[in-house]
């Protein structure tokens, strides 16, 4: 196999791998949309008047950001958020 066809296979292939790196497209809206919720909750003290709830949002919220992050499923990832 020639260099030349070799370097040809190999910037084919890095081209392949970074096309399917940047499949998954952008986060889902509602993951953008959850962190905002958080944001006003927490701007209206809702981490001080309800803990328990502020804080189960937080953990949705995670897993979302987690979901995403690790999987890229933004079905599941939008589930998340919306709990949140």
């Amino acid at each position: 196999m020639s260099a030349q066809r070799l370097a040809l296979l190999f910037l084919s292939a890095a081209a392949a791998a970074l096309f399917a790196s940047c499949a998954a497209g952008p986060p889902p809206r509602d993951i953008a949309e959850a962190r905002l919720a958080l944001q006003d909750a927490k701007n209206a003290a809702a981490d001080q008047r309800a803990p328990r709830e502020y804080d189960a949002s937080v953990a949705h919220f995670n897993v979302a950001q987690s979901v995403w992050s690790n999987q890229k499923d933004p079905l599941l990832s939008a589930h998340w958020a919306r709990m949140a």
